[in-house]
């Protein structure tokens, strides 16, 4: 694809100048068929003493090894666009949403949750959650982390 190719030049210049032994990049290619294919390219220059019978006499010459990855590209594609999806939906509700670890410290809060309780982001992700509630619920919220993975045997 006609994009890709300055980053292409780029790597191929930094390898023949000998600023970088091995390049890896990926870049796109247009199937005849008409799909778009992720290439991922490993480039270096391999050592002038070694010939192999093929090889030009002399000049610099580059190695190259090719792997599709369009699936792998596809799939981070995606999951890029999901995580871009839930972070606007997380912080954009309208309700107080917060993501804590096992220890009870927030690890994300929306800013809903915030004005709420009158604090802002980072001072609610350096408490626990026992600074912000009220003892009957730090109460139930013990029951219920000591209960992971056993919710049938909680009281």
């Amino acid at each position: 694809v006609e994009d890709d190719q300055p980053a292409l030049h780029r790597a191929l210049e930094s390898l023949l100048d000998a600023r970088r032994p091995s390049v890896r990049l990926k870049l796109r290619y247009l199937h005849p068929s008409g799909q778009m294919l992720w290439i991922e390219q490993t480039m270096w220059r391999p050592d002038p003493q070694t010939k192999a019978p093929s090889q030009p006499p002399s000049g610099p010459r580059v190695m190259a090894m090719l792997r599709d990855a369009t699936q792998e590209q596809l799939t981070a594609n995606a999951l890029r666009e999901y995580e871009d999806r839930f972070r606007m939906l997380f912080h954009a509700a309208p309700i107080g949403v917060v993501v804590s670890d096992l220890d009870g410290h927030a690890v994300e809060v929306n800013r809903t949750f915030c004005r709420m309780l009158g604090y802002e982001a980072e001072e609610l992700r350096r408490m626990s959650y026992e600074k912000v509630t009220h003892p009957e619920i730090d109460n139930q919220l013990a029951v219920v982390i000591g209960c992971q993975g056993a919710v049938n045997l909680c009281p």
